[in-house]
C-alpha cells in the first residue's frame, strides 16, 4: 500500500511540474509576439511621413506683365542703364528733364506711337543713348525732382485712349557723387505724376 502512494504521489507531483511549465510558457509566447508587434510598430513609425498633398501654394509668384505693360517696363530698364552710363561716363552729375516722347498722351489715341529721329536727339537722349524704334504704347520722360540731386523715371499708360493714364510706372535716381547715382527698381507709381517741360 505504501508503494502505491508513493506511486501515486510520485506522478501527482509529475503532473503538478508539468502544469507549472505548461503554466509559466504560454504567457511566454504572446509575450514574444507583442514584442515583435511592438518592434514591428516601432520600425513603421520610425519611417519617413508620406508627403501630404496640399493645395496651398508657398508663394505667390510675381504677375508677369503683357503687352504696353510689359514694354513701358522694358523701356525703363534701358533708361536706367543710359542714366548710370551719362552719369559715370559723360556728364559728371545729374543728367536733367527729358522731353516726354510723345509729347502727350493725346499722341496716343490712335494706338502706339511711332517715335520720330528728332525725338532722341535732345542732349538728354544723347548722353543717355536712348531711342525707341518700335511703336510706344506708353509715354516716357526723366524727370528731375530736386536739380543736381533726384529725379524719376516716367512711363505713362493710357489704355482707353482718353487722354488720362490709368497706370504708371517708373523709378528713381539719386546722385550719391559726381560719377554715381543710385537708382531704384522699376516698379508701379502714381499715374496721376504730372509730365514736366523737357529740355
Amino acid at each position: 500500500m505504501p508503494v502505491f502512494l508513493g506511486v501515486a504521489f510520485g506522478l501527482a507531483l509529475v503532473l503538478v511540474v508539468a502544469l507549472i511549465v505548461i503554466v509559466t510558457r504560454e504567457p511566454a509566447a504572446p509575450a514574444t509576439e507583442a514584442s515583435a508587434s511592438a518592434s514591428t510598430h516601432a520600425t513603421a513609425d520610425t519611417s519617413a511621413p508620406a508627403p501630404v498633398p496640399t493645395t496651398e501654394t508657398t508663394a505667390s509668384a510675381a504677375p508677369t506683365l503683357t503687352g504696353a505693360d510689359a514694354e513701358a517696363v522694358a523701356a525703363l530698364e534701358k533708361l536706367r542703364t543710359g542714366i548710370a552710363s551719362c552719369v559715370k561716363d559723360r556728364i559728371k552729375g545729374l543728367p536733367g528733364t527729358s522731353p516726354a516722347v510723345p509729347q502727350s498722351l493725346a499722341w496716343l489715341k490712335k494706338g502706339p506711337y511711332p517715335p520720330l529721329i528728332g525725338d532722341f536727339s535732345t542732349p538728354f537722349f544723347s548722353c543717355t543713348e536712348f531711342k525707341l524704334e518700335a511703336p510706344m504704347p506708353f509715354m516716357l520722360q526723366w524727370q528731375v525732382d530736386k536739380p543736381g540731386a533726384e529725379g524719376t523715371g516716367v512711363a505713362w499708360i493710357d489704355d482707353d485712349r482718353d487722354g488720362k493714364a490709368e497706370r504708371a510706372y517708373g523709378f528713381t535716381g539719386k546722385l550719391k557723387s559726381k560719377t554715381e547715382i543710385e537708382l531704384g527698381p522699376v516698379g508701379p507709381i502714381d499715374a496721376s505724376r504730372k509730365v514736366q517741360p523737357g529740355r
